[in-house]
């Protein structure tokens, strides 16, 4: 199998298996006790499954400074911005 296709589709149970292992307990004890923090609440597996995906591999670090001067009607000339995205 071509390496290319296949990189970064190894299970994190394969990889990390630690850091997997601890996911697993925080899920438990997740599911073991209520929580009235609705920060801390559960989420369903499709939105863990859409968190994970190729939608959240963006990096915008590199339009931010000419987005904010362009949002700005600045001239790059005269302004330098330091946007953190």
């Amino acid at each position: 199998m071509d390496p290319v296709s296949t990189w970064g589709n190894t299970p994190l149970d394969v990889v990390e298996p630690e850091i997997h292992e601890l996911i697993e307990k925080e899920k438990r004890r997740q599911c073991r006790g209520i929580k009235l923090i609705a920060s801390e609440n559960l989420i369903s597996f499709a939105v863990m499954e859409a968190l994970g995906s190729p939608l959240t591999n963006k990096s915008s670090e590199n339009l931010t400074r000419s987005r904010a001067l362009q949002a700005y009607l600045l001239d790059p000339t005269k302004w330098g911005v330091n946007v953190r995205p």
